[in-house]
C-alpha cells in the first residue's frame, strides 16, 4: 500500500467488462537491449482482430506544478494533463477520502461530465475502527453518503477501508468483515443500486494464500481488487516482477469467487541499467490483460508517493504507458 488519506491508523460486473475493443492492437514486448535503439518501438507482438481488451484503463493522478492549468482545481488538472499526454480520456479516476469527506463532491460531477468512472477509497480511520463501523456508531455517515450516491445517480466504484492488512489498530478481520457488511447493508437498505462495491487487498495477500480470512462473502461483494507493485529498485534484492507475477493469483483467486477481478493500485521504476524496460513493463502488462478477460480494470499510481512511480518518468516510459492506454477500453 502506497496511498493513505492521512497518515493516521494508517451489480457493476457487466459494466466493466461489456465493452470490448475490435480491432488489431500492436503491442510492443522487449527485445534484447543491444537491439534496442532510442525511437524505436521495440519488438512487437500483434494481438489478432476480435480479442476482447475489456479492461478499463484508469488512474490515482497526483498533481503537480508543472500540470498546465485548465479548470483551476489541481486534480482535475492533473487528471487533463495525463489523458493528454496518453491521447486518451482515463475510464476510472481514483480518489482516496476519510470518512468526514462528503461525496459524490463536484470532482465525481466533473468526472461523470467527462466520462469517467469515479472509484473512491473510503477510510474510517481515525474518527472510527471497523468495530465502531459494525456497531452503527457511524451509521450517520453512511446513510448521508448514500442518500448523496442515490442522488449522483451514475455509477461509483466504493472500496471501503481498502488494505485492511495493512491498517494497524484498526481491528481483527472479523472486524472488518463485519464493519464491510454493516456497510453494505446500510446501503442496500437506503436503496442505493449505483454504487459496486470492490475490495481491495495487497497483492501479496492473495500471492501467500491469505484472503479468505478478510473476504466479507460474494454476497457483499461486486469486484475483487488488489493493490500491487513491482519494487525492483526500490528495495534491494528485490526482483522484476511483471503485472501478470504480481496478480495473476488475486485473479484466480476472484474467479474461484465467481467474482471480476481489478488491479486497483499498481507502480514500476525505471531501471537505471534499460532505459526501456519500464516502457516494456507497460507493454507486456497490456499483451497479458488481452489473455484475461475477468480482469476489468488496470488502475495506475501515477505519483512519486515513496518512490517516483510516475508513468512520464521518460520519454520512452510514457510511450509504453500510451500503448498500454489506447489497448484497454
Amino acid at each position: 500500500m502506497l496511498y493513505r488519506v492521512s497518515l493516521g491508523r494508517g451489480r457493476w460486473i457487466a459494466a466493466l467488462t461489456a465493452v470490448a475493443m475490435l480491432y488489431t492492437v500492436t503491442v510492443a514486448v522487449a527485445r534484447p537491449k543491444s537491439d534496442c535503439k532510442r525511437g524505436q518501438n521495440c519488438s512487437t507482438v500483434t494481438i489478432p482482430v476480435g480479442t476482447p481488451l475489456s479492461a478499463r484503463f484508469g488512474s490515482f493522478v497526483k498533481p503537480r506544478p508543472s500540470d498546465p492549468i485548465v479548470t483551476g482545481n489541481p486534480g482535475e488538472d492533473a487528471v487533463l494533463n495525463l489523458e493528454s499526454e496518453v491521447d486518451r480520456t482515463l475510464s476510472i479516476d481514483h480518489v482516496y477520502y476519510h470518512f468526514d469527506h462528503v461525496w459524490p463532491e463536484q470532482r465525481q460531477t466533473w468526472d461523470r461530465q467527462g466520462g469517467r468512472i469515479p472509484l473512491i477509497n473510503w477510510s474510517p480511520d481515525p474518527a472510527f475502527t471497523w468495530a465502531d463501523v459494525a456497531a452503527g456508531k457511524a451509521d450517520a455517515v453512511i446513510d448521508a453518503r448514500a442518500q448523496g450516491a442515490i442522488a449522483f445517480g451514475s455509477q461509483i466504484m466504493l472500496a471501503f477501508s481498502h488494505e485492511p492488512e495493512n491498517d494497524v489498530g484498526m481491528g481483527t478481520p472479523a472486524d472488518y468483515i463485519a464493519a464491510w457488511r454493516h456497510v453494505v447493508t446500510r446501503f442496500r437498505t437506503d436503496g442505493v443500486t449505483n454504487v459496486r462495491f470492490v475490495l481491495i487487498l495487497m497483492a501479496v495477500t492473495y500471492n501467500q494464500g491469505q484472503a479468505t480470512q478478510w473476504y466479507p462473502g460474494s454476497d457483499y461483494i461486486d469486484v475483487v481488487g488488489a493493490d500491487g507493485y513491482n519494487w525492483y529498485g526500490a528495495e534491494v534484492g528485490t526482483p522484476w516482477r511483471e503485472a501478470k507475477d504480481i496478480f495473476s493469483l488475486g485473479n484466480q483467486w476472484a474467479i474461484a469467487q465467481g467474482r471480476p477481478f481489478m488491479i486497483a493500485e499498481t507502480g514500476c521504476l525505471d531501471d537505471p541499467a534499460d532505459p526501456y524496460r519500464k516502457a516494456n513493463w507497460f507493454r507486456a502488462a497490456a499483451q497479458w490483460l488481452a489473455t484475461q478477460p475477468n480482469i476489468t480494470a488496470f488502475v495506475y499510481f501515477n505519483s512519486a508517493l515513496r518512490y517516483p512511480w510516475w508513468a512520464d518518468s521518460s520519454a520512452a516510459s510514457l510511450d509504453g504507458y500510451r500503448t498500454l492506454g489506447q489497448a484497454l477500453s
